[in-house]
């Protein structure tokens, strides 16, 4: 049995004379439509053909591929990446390698190219910022039509404090404190075509670090001294405490305020690790 057709017409009796042994005496070419694409996508199909003599080869007899698209002459793959919107009708030939008189047959095919539809593509959560750090992160989008204005959803909750949003969807700014917020974006394409989504931006907190110079100002037996201990960054409230050693007998650490005061006597200075 050389091929089986399931069609109809002259291409069911190309198929019969095929299964009769007698072979068919020309290629008959069995795709009689194409699946349509999107925009931007990668597209791949196969053409094919039963009967004729030989190899056969595939060309486009008239009309025009849609940008984009390639045909392979051997195997009559239609494969690339769409480019264009619209509908594109054109011809496919084959013909088969019959001495001395190669023998074809062709076939009107069309398909439409779609615009892909409008997704906001940023992933959620979005990169995590810091407070008093710069923050920038541009959103992104696939589909639609380019030509793109970014917004916050009407109803939304706005962006952490010290951060905007401009039209070309790059979030920027300094944020101020530390939160977590789900934000509703919303782009617009060329054609009005608009998308949403939620993201989840954090602020976290900057680290915490002591930033009062060693060593402290120096005191005097007998007499007060009060030096408050400075931070930069952590999260509000505050716990100071001894962590190693031992403060000079007389003065004390407010573990709320990190305020050391007291009035040193003449005993032996000891060196003490301080931790907020």
């Amino acid at each position: 049995i050389a091929q089986i057709s399931a069609t109809f017409g002259s291409q069911m009796t190309a198929g019969l004379d095929a299964l009769s042994g007698t072979g068919v005496s020309t290629p008959v070419i069995v795709t009689t439509s194409l699946p349509n694409g999107t925009s931007g996508s990668s597209y791949a199909v196969t053409a094919s053909a039963v009967g004729g003599t030989g190899t056969l080869t595939w060309t486009v007899s008239a009309g025009v591929l849609p940008a984009g698209l390639a045909l392979n002459a051997t195997t009559g793959v239609l494969s690339g990446t769409l480019t264009t919107l619209g509908t594109a009708n054109f011809t496919l030939r084959v013909q088969d390698s019959a001495s001395p008189t190669p023998q074809n047959d062709t076939q009107a095919l069309s398909m439409t190219i779609a615009e892909a539809p409008l997704v906001i593509t940023s992933a959620s959560p979005l990169p995590v910022g810091t407070v008093g750090q710069p923050y920038s992160h541009t959103l992104t989008v696939s589909g639609g039509t380019p030509g793109f204005a970014w917004s916050l959803n009407a109803g939304s909750n706005p962006l952490p404090a010290g951060l905007t949003l401009n039209a070309a969807g790059l979030i920027t700014g300094t944020p101020v404190a530390a939160e977590t917020v789900t934000i509703t974006m919303k782009v617009e394409d060329a054609a009005l075509v608009s998308a949403t989504n939620q993201l989840t931006l954090t602020i976290n907190p900057l680290g915490l670090t002591i930033t009062t110079v060693s060593p402290l100002v120096s005191g005097t037996v007998n007499q007060a001294y009060n030096v408050t201990l400075v931070t930069s960054g952590g999260t509000p409230t505050l716990s100071w405490s001894v962590v190693s050693g031992a403060l000079p007998v007389g003065v004390t650490l407010n573990p709320s305020t990190g305020q050391l005061s007291g009035t040193r006597d003449g005993s032996p200075a000891q060196k003490a690790g301080v931790q907020a």
